[in-house]
């Protein structure tokens, strides 16, 4: 694989971490659960 496609994978990787992590600051694990459940729902 060459370098660029793996540092582009990578940086989009930490992207979204700290996307989520944003996302559910102060929440439980079963929390992030439940939320990811509703929103799934609620794209249906």
């Amino acid at each position: 694989m060459p370098a660029a496609t793996l540092f582009a994978t990578r940086a989009s990787r930490i992207q979204t971490f700290h996307r989520r992590k944003k996302l559910h600051a102060g929440l439980q694990t079963d929390q992030v659960g439940q939320l990811t459940l509703l929103q799934g729902k609620n794209k249906k």
